[in-house]
């Protein structure tokens, strides 16, 4: 997505182009009987091989390629996560959308399309003109991970931050919007529609809480609690795939005040060894630790989409909290990642205990 809104430009320009190229190996391959051209080709094969060693070294050292491989090296970890997030832009009515940074590009071809990330800021794109999305907005597409990235790109001390998750809170309650759909990191709300799902998150604990409370910096651990009582996966269905998730749900309560902003980390681990990792922001991201009062407990929800290459095995599960700190960078395919300098366990870590992954997740 990323790579595609930063090209979008420049491909006008690629037909000229792709016309000088093969007016230029025309020439170099029946050159006219003077001046430069004529020395060029009697040295026809010389001139071959530097023009092939430009353009691979242009590819490997000024072009993506490089910074592409490490990247598509992880293809086969991300590879479901893709294919959940396109059966679920496919399954969103064609009405007016507000969606996050990674799915404005899949929704692009809509007419009346909506960006959450400035409904955060409160105002337009370079203004402090507020930005009002219109009233036919019916639908909108939550991602969970866009709330890693506010926290590293607005920080507590910007302006830009003051309130943003505020904001949110206030237009989903505002605008009547309800969690229809729930799924790893993509969460999907109608506009007056009745709920089909439990919210990501409430401010009440769930009967029948498992674990060893726990405190970490201004929160404390009450514990965890699953569906079926036990935690174990579960298979989800969405349009023609199938995926293997793991459901559950966590609560807290802030037992000081505090604003950093903590996040939660989930690890399956095989051997002592982390087979996967997975950051996870509180209260589905729009009621991080830093907003919650003093006294206040917080039950945040999950459903986590499990990798296949992890199918038949039996790891153990764990959770961490996290201080985290860093950045908002481009990656290979210019796309954005978060890259952490700080990356601090706050306590020990939660002890879920084991699951086994079926051997088939598809």
């Amino acid at each position: 997505g990323g790579l595609l809104v930063e090209i979008h430009y420049p491909t006008l320009l690629l037909p000229f182009f792709v016309v000088a190229t093969a007016a230029a190996f025309s020439s170099v391959l029946h050159p006219p009987e003077r001046g430069l051209f004529k020395k060029l080709a009697s040295e026809r094969g010389m001139v071959i091989i530097l023009f092939i060693v430009v353009v691979l070294y242009s590819m490997i050292v000024i072009g993506p390629l490089a910074q592409s491989i490490p990247v598509m090296a992880k293809s086969g970890a991300i590879a479901d996560r893709v294919n959940l997030e396109r059966s679920v832009v496919r399954s969103l009515p064609e009405i007016g959308t507000v969606a996050g940074f990674d799915s404005v590009t899949e929704l692009s071809d809509r007419p009346r399309l909506y960006s959450l990330h400035y409904v955060f800021l409160g105002k337009k794109q370079f203004s402090d003109e507020r930005y009002i999305v219109p009233d036919d907005a019916s639908v909108l597409l939550l991602e969970l991970r866009d709330f890693l990235f506010y926290q590293l790109l607005y920080r507590r001390e910007d302006n830009d931050n003051v309130g943003g998750y505020a904001r949110i809170r206030n237009f989903l309650e505002e605008r009547g919007f309800r969690p229809t759909f729930f799924l790893d990191r993509f969460a999907v709300f109608l506009r007056d529609a009745g709920p089909t799902v439990q919210p990501l998150y409430s401010t009440t604990p769930p009967v029948g809480l498992q674990g060893n409370p726990s405190v970490h910096a201004s929160i404390a651990f009450l514990g965890w609690a699953a569906p079926t009582g036990a935690l174990e996966t579960a298979t989800r269905s969405v349009g023609q795939r199938s995926f293997t998730t793991l459901p559950f749900s966590v609560s807290f309560e802030k037992n000081r005040a505090s604003d950093e902003l903590l996040q939660l980390e989930l690890r399956l681990l095989e051997n002592g060894q982390a087979r996967h990792r997975l950051l996870l922001p509180f209260g589905g991201g729009v009621y991080p630790t830093s907003d919650w009062p003093v006294g206040q407990i917080v039950t945040s929800r999950y459903d986590i989409l499990i990798p296949r290459q992890l199918a038949g095995k039996t790891l153990v599960a764990d959770l961490r909290v996290l201080r985290v700190d860093g950045a908002v960078a481009l990656n290979g395919v210019r796309g954005l990642e978060l890259r952490y300098r700080q990356y601090e366990a706050v306590g020990e870590p939660i002890r879920f205990g084991e699951i086994h992954v079926p051997a088939s997740t598809r």
